[in-house]
């Protein structure tokens, strides 16, 4: 074995044990939506999810109070705790526009909760 392969293997080796140090890697393209919860609502800037159909996108949402996180016709039900990030995937195969709606635990849940939406999740045609 010559010098040089010798060098591109130890090289090669020292990278890859960089790599598996590093943890998890997340998909480059994948878009994450902060959705930061207070009271019943969230900052302006975030009441809009937008991505394309076929695209990786996740929402992470954080709230103050626990809340049970629904979007509708997408059958995306997060449990979200105080203070505690959480995050899901969402399903980009169809495309729409999908109410982003809060449910309360315990007894308030089994009231109506068509209220006014938290947000939207638009998936757009490529």
């Amino acid at each position: 074995m010559g010098w040089s392969r010798i060098r591109i293997l130890a090289v090669c080796g020292a990278a890859a044990a960089q790599l598996i140090a590093s943890g998890p890697v997340e998909a480059k393209d994948e878009q994450i939506f902060q959705l930061n919860i207070k009271g019943n609502g969230v900052p302006s800037h975030q009441r809009t999810i937008r991505v394309t159909r076929g695209d990786a996108a996740s929402i992470e949402a954080q709230a103050d109070r626990p809340i049970v996180l629904h979007v509708h016709g997408l059958k995306i039900e997060l449990e979200v705790k105080p203070g505690v990030p959480t995050r899901v995937r969402i399903p980009t195969r169809a495309t729409g526009r999908f109410r982003v709606e809060l449910h309360e635990r315990g007894a308030a849940a089994k009231a109506d909760h068509h209220g006014a939406p938290l947000a939207f999740v638009e998936i757009m045609p490529k």
